[in-house]
């Protein structure tokens, strides 16, 4: 056993900033969304409900979580008075207050350590269905001091629905752990290349895209198993597999270990490729794996 350290050298993580704000409505090419200065997610629900019996607490259950967030900005493109309850009527004549629609959105923050900086990777935030509502604008007089104004929007979306998870309308992707040809892919779609137009995935193409597909857009992948690493798996499914590989030399022991060191059960992509590469003769197809993981 290894002692436990503190400060490593390389493991002094962060997360700073923001930026490649793209937003993306009904079937239209998605468009940069310049000026971003922040946005402050603040997810409602998930309080603790505790429930007791005979005065002592034996449970407590978190309450279901909704995505919100306010997103404050110094402009925002033409395209978002579309859903943000404006009409051009002419060119140059908007009128205001109308029917706000949904949109889809994505951003990126940055992962820095204390050897690589703000460089080291980032995160990817993928927002469906999502519904602006304004806030204040306070426009002031002129001064010596010239203060461009910001503005905000309060977002909350709705979720949707997919296979392995409870729906969710904000996923997030890590460059640190996607494999980096499903990376690029996913980025060639969010951000458009030389053939596409940038576009905000469906989740079956981006599980697709994780699972080896080329998810209808961009090359696939081809890792020597197949995984999904925003699906868990549980113990009894990968026990369930590993006796019935007759050729799997994989002891159910070193399973339960593996296991029993990831919180939650999750049983990612390096944990398997170890299993799979301890035995030459495992003759593990990828309809097995796919069976763990839509289990």
């Amino acid at each position: 056993m290894t002692r436990l350290s503190w400060d490593t050298v390389g493991e002094r993580f962060y997360e700073t900033g923001v930026d490649r704000g793209v937003l993306y409505i009904d079937s239209e090419a998605g468009v940069p969304w310049n000026g971003i200065v922040s946005i402050d997610e603040s997810p409602s629900g998930g309080d603790a409900k505790p429930y007791y019996q005979d005065g002592i607490k034996y449970a407590n259950r978190a309450a279901p979580e909704e995505y919100e967030a306010t997103l404050t900005a110094f402009s925002s493109p033409i395209e978002f008075d579309s859903v943000d309850g404006s009409l051009h009527l002419a060119s140059g004549l908007t009128a205001t207050q109308q029917r706000r629609k949904l949109f889809g959105l994505s951003y990126r923050t940055k992962i820095g350590n204390d050897v690589d900086g703000v460089d080291y990777g980032y995160k990817i935030h993928l927002l469906y269905n999502v519904l602006a509502a304004p806030s204040n604008e306070q426009h002031e007089t002129i001064n010596e001091n010239v203060n461009p104004i910001t503005f905000s929007w309060a977002l909350t979306a709705t979720p949707i629905s997919g296979t392995g998870f409870k729906p969710t309308a904000h996923f997030i992707i890590d460059s640190l752990t996607t494999d980096s040809t499903a990376l690029a892919t996913l980025e060639d779609i969010l951000y458009g290349s030389d053939s596409s137009a940038a576009r905000l995935p469906t989740f079956e193409e981006i599980a697709a895209i994780y699972a080896g597909g080329d998810g209808g857009d961009g090359g696939g992948i081809d890792p020597p198993v197949i995984y999904d690493a925003m699906l868990y798996v549980g113990r009894q499914s990968i026990e369930t597999v590993i006796k019935g590989l007759s050729a799997a030399r994989a002891a159910r022991q070193s399973i339960e270990t593996i296991i029993k060191g990831i919180s939650k059960s999750r049983v990612s992509r390096q944990s398997i490729e170890t299993i799979i590469k301890g035995d030459s003769k495992a003759k593990v197809s990828r309809q097995s794996i796919e069976v763990v993981i839509t289990n």
